[in-house]
């Protein structure tokens, strides 16, 4: 799946191939289906019999949703992983790589970041929510779905911004396209859309005059910065807090965004890193080193330093000043793990979510996708409740 949108032809021609393929195999006329994830998640079909990964899923959950694919006419289905137990060694690094026991090794610290951080995220959400800066892109789509004249065909679309062409293109449900706004110029193009061209128009315009009434005094040369900008964090109260201002009974309910905002985290953590480089902290060098961290980001500490230390070589300069101090090293390494704690993804969120229900805290939650937020809700209980919440959870098994 994928390809270059600046070849439009061949992405409509590609597209038209992989629908092909899929009734062909949704209908039984072709055997085999070979996919991405994301593509293979989408089939419902009963009978297919074998399920194959290439690739290991991130986790045991991962992989009983995905191996699902087959047996759903309740016969019997077989599911497979390939698996490479491969060495090699690299003598330039003094380091040998283990195919897929180290991808696995990565996907279970991800999974298992280990009782300090989940306790961080626990905390968090119960004393202050941190919501992530929106991106304008993703803030017109949000506007976009409430303008009156989207609402009137009752579907959900969504902006994607296109930076090498200067253009938005705006795409619906079921693979359509609505064509694009060339923004430098404010042109409408509904040439390769997939939908009649009256209808593209109607939506290009639509999403055009929000950004007329967002963009107040853009000027066209400078709509690339503006599109890219982003919003800054939120915080609010978290749990406890609300529960504090409520009676015993009361119901209350709020809302959790999936993740928290890592570039925070990202910052945080370059500035450590320069102050024991002993770096000057212009602005250009640490937006360099935010991105150092931000791909060399792990929860274990000595992981993310072993990563971090191809682009800064901070092994070494760890190694010099333990030498000579070592419980500035050991101080140093204990505030890099706290940052690390700090950032909070989805998976962490669904984590505290679940520990939340077991205790009673809360009573249900809903998932708005769109908003990529939870909405929990529950009602302020005596202590005891919560004490004897995990014993009757317990027992319904």
């Amino acid at each position: 799946m994928g390809v270059d949108r600046d070849d439009e032809a061949a992405a409509k021609a590609l597209q038209e191939d992989n629908d092909r393929n899929q009734e062909g195999f949704v209908d039984s006329r072709q055997q085999l289906m070979i996919a991405t994830k994301a593509f293979g998640m989408g089939i419902d079909k009963p009978n297919i019999r074998v399920t194959i990964h290439n690739n290991f899923p991130d986790s045991i959950e991962s992989f009983i949703q995905e191996a699902g694919r087959g047996g759903r006419d309740r016969r019997l289905s077989v599911a497979c992983i390939i698996y490479n137990d491969q060495e090699v060694e690299d003598p330039l690094k003094d380091k040998i790589y283990r195919h897929d026991l180290d991808l696995q090794e990565s996907f279970f610290w991800n999974s298992f970041k280990g009782e300090s951080h989940e306790k961080w995220v626990l905390y968090e959400l119960l004393n202050e929510i941190i919501s992530p800066g929106r991106d304008r892109v993703k803030q017109l789509t949000r506007i976009l779905n409430d303008h009156p004249d989207i609402l009137e065909f009752g579907i959900k679309v969504w902006v994607k911004h296109y930076e090498p062409k200067n253009r938005l293109y705006i795409n619906g449900p079921d693979k359509q396209d609505y064509g694009y706004i060339q923004y430098q110029t404010g042109e409408f193009n509904s040439q390769y859309a997939t939908v009649e061209s009256s209808k593209s128009i109607v939506y290009l315009r639509a999403l055009w005059s929000v950004i007329q009434d967002l963009a107040i005094n853009i000027t066209p040369a400078h709509m690339q910065v503006w599109l890219n900008e982003s919003q800054s964090s939120e915080k609010k109260p978290g749990i406890e807090k609300i529960l504090e201002a409520k009676k015993f009974g009361d119901e209350f309910d709020v809302l959790i965004p999936f993740t928290n905002e890592p570039t925070e985290v990202y910052q945080r953590l370059a500035k450590l890193v320069l102050g024991i480089l002993g770096t000057a902290q212009s602005p250009e060098t640490l937006k360099i080193y935010t991105e150092y961290c931000r791909r060399s980001y792990h929860p274990r500490v000595d992981n993310f330093l072993e990563s971090l230390d191809k682009e800064t070589g901070i092994i070494q300069r760890l190694e010099t000043i333990e030498k000579e101090v070592p419980v500035s090293v050991k101080e140093f390494k204990a505030k890099i793990q706290v940052q690390l704690n700090k950032k909070r993804d989805k998976q962490d969120t669904e984590k505290a979510i679940f520990r939340f229900s077991v205790i009673g805290l809360i009573d249900d939650y809903t998932v708005d996708y769109s908003n990529e937020t939870y909405v929990l809700r529950g009602k302020k209980k005596f202590p005891e409740e919560y004490h004897q919440y995990p014993f009757r959870k317990e027992r319904k098994y």
